[in-house]
């Protein structure tokens, strides 16, 4: 064999070492990249499938949102009726608190002037 043969074979050998290098080193990127994508593919699919139960509860908490504002209204519908109703009772207390001392006063008045008469009749004056 030759120089130039030697020669030849050195650099064959030499760019076989490093193609072969390079793919190997090549496979092993593509390996880590895909390993890296697998994760991430989990990793998304994971957050996504919480992502669609925090929309779930979400939801619920809307419906239940809306259920408790349709009450409020109700509520505040009830609670005005019942204060006009407070208004009119107390309206109508007022007056019967005001006959009671009406009455009282002329019931006394009354007792007043019959006692005032029996005391004239025992001191021989009539009413």
């Amino acid at each position: 064999m030759t120089t130039k043969i030697k020669i030849y074979i050195a650099i064959g050998t030499t760019l076989f070492l490093i193609i072969a290098g390079y793919s190997f080193w090549s496979s092993i990127q593509m390996r880590r990249l895909e390993r890296a994508a697998n994760d991430a593919k989990t990793i998304a699919a994971e957050r996504q499938q919480r992502a669609d139960e925090l929309e779930s509860s979400s939801r619920k908490y809307e419906e239940k949102i809306a259920y408790l504002e349709a009450n409020l209204a109700e509520l505040q519908t009830l609670a005005r009726k019942q204060d006009e109703e407070l208004r009119n009772i107390e309206t109508t207390t007022g007056n019967a608190r005001r006959d009671v001392e009406r009455a009282r006063r002329i019931r006394s008045a009354a007792a007043t002037a019959e006692e005032l008469c029996r005391k004239l009749a025992e001191v021989g004056h009539g009413c």
